[in-house]
């Protein structure tokens, strides 16, 4: 596959509000343990038989409770993904989460922004919030900074902090209830 692989694929699937019952088919038996990790339904090795494609999509279609529930919670706590799907001029593109320095929220759209540019995609700051908590923080009720990237903070003209993010001149603002927790960050990258 161009661009992902399988594993990927199920990641940005998963993700979804109702993720799909997913099949792998692969020449490779390699994989198949991070497969059912993300809670494939069958994993089918070529050449597939046909009689072995039928009873997968079977399968996928009766889906018992536990495998419904278990792809919901996957959708709502997943692996966190490694890229994020922009759409740009028509294309899709695959941004790699450690190039992200900040999600902005603005209406229904979020801006992700790179040392290269921004892009926009159709995603709530809350869910990215959730996938990636470990990597991004809040500094604002509009938006989540990469952790790794905090390299300062600092205090405009009128009064209010802003953050230094390495790779890109733009500062975005901090609010109040954010300024302690962004500074304790900034403290331990220091340390």
């Amino acid at each position: 596959m161009p661009g992902m692989d399988g594993l990927e694929a199920a990641r940005h699937l998963l993700a979804l509000e109702q993720p799909p019952a997913i099949i792998f088919t692969t020449a490779y038996s390699d994989h198949a343990l991070e497969a059912f990790e993300m809670h494939a339904v069958d994993y089918l090795l070529k050449p597939v038989r046909r009689e072995r494609l039928v009873e997968a999509l079977a399968n996928a279609r009766r889906l018992t409770r536990v495998q419904a529930a278990a792809l919901q919670q996957a959708g709502e706590h997943g692996i966190a993904r490694s890229r994020i799907c922009v759409r740009v001029r028509g294309s899709l593109q695959l941004i790699p989460i450690e190039e992200i320095r900040y999600f902005q929220a603005d209406q229904k759209y979020v801006t992700v922004a790179t040392p290269e540019g921004q892009m926009l995609i159709e995603e709530t700051l809350k869910s990215l919030e959730d996938e990636f908590q470990e990597q991004f923080i809040r500094v604002h009720r509009n938006a989540l900074v990469a952790v790794c990237y905090l390299c300062g903070l600092e205090k405009d003209a009128g009064g209010r902090f802003r953050v230094q993010l390495d790779g890109i001149d733009e500062r975005l603002e901090v609010s109040r209830r954010h300024v302690a927790e962004v500074r304790r960050r900034i403290k331990l990258l220091q340390s």
